[in-house]
């Protein structure tokens, strides 16, 4: 078993991505665990140490406030124009999520519930879902991902039980919700590594090269979901895309 790194170093190697330590030091036991980081402008971030030293790691919210491309926003969820497609990577600690209205990427924010237990967490989120993205956002449909095994029975409940918060606040509003495997929307843009961390990485790099967008693993998969969802429509002329 890995020696526990001391918090001292822990802080120092924070210190090279210019971030602090938020969590209690026992939260901490390798690079795999959850802990709460803050960057310079005072955005909490849950991630790990692994996630951290990846080399496009960086604040999904500095990030996005600053964009290039000038039909994203960070900050004010537009005006509805067209089809509304939402699409989440589904998760109770980092939550990416993503609107296109038609063909254009509209909107993307990093949703973060970092407090409480696991069903404190899902009520939030069922709030967050009732009382403000459905009602105020006005979808026609929401694309989350499918709930697949991955060795982690607890883990695997939690999003099962997530995933139901997501069908119970979509039926009580009328509104499709389409659940989709992740092996399946990755292969839709050929992103097949059977490896989870390059998967992820893929995920951030397609996003840069197709939006301008440097951001996080969470947010970029939450853009490729809601993507994958509008192809299909565009491909079904559901909706007048391109």
């Amino acid at each position: 078993m890995a020696k526990k790194m001391p918090l001292q170093q822990i802080k120092n190697e924070l210190r090279t991505k210019y971030l602090t330590l938020v969590s209690d030091y026992n939260e901490y036991e390798n690079i795999n665990s959850p802990i709460t980081v803050k960057c310079v402008n005072g955005h909490e971030i849950r991630t790990t140490l692994k996630t951290i030293r990846m080399k496009n790691f960086v604040c999904s919210t500095c990030v996005g406030t600053n964009a290039r491309s000038e039909s994203v926003s960070n900050r004010a969820v537009p005006p509805k124009k067209g089809f509304r497609i939402i699409g989440f990577d589904n998760a109770t600690h980092n939550m990416g999520v993503a609107i296109f209205d038609n063909e254009k990427l509209v909107y993307y924010n990093l949703l973060q519930f970092n407090t409480g237990s696991t069903m404190q967490r899902l009520n939030k989120i069922r709030d967050l879902l009732e009382k403000q993205i459905i009602p105020l956002w006005e979808p026609d449909l929401i694309q989350i991902e499918g709930v697949q095994f991955q060795n982690n029975y607890n883990t695997y409940e939690v999003l099962t039980k997530l995933h139901g918060v997501f069908g119970m606040a979509c039926d009580r509003f009328g509104v499709p919700m389409e659940s989709t495997g992740s092996s399946v929307w990755r292969s839709h843009y050929a992103i097949n590594h059977r490896n989870r961390e390059k998967d992820k990485q893929a995920a951030i790099d397609l996003v840069e090269k197709m939006y301008h967008i440097k951001t996080t693993d969470d947010v970029a998969e939450a853009i490729l979901i809601a993507q994958y969802r509008r192809d299909l429509h565009a491909r079904k002329g559901l909706t007048k895309l391109f």
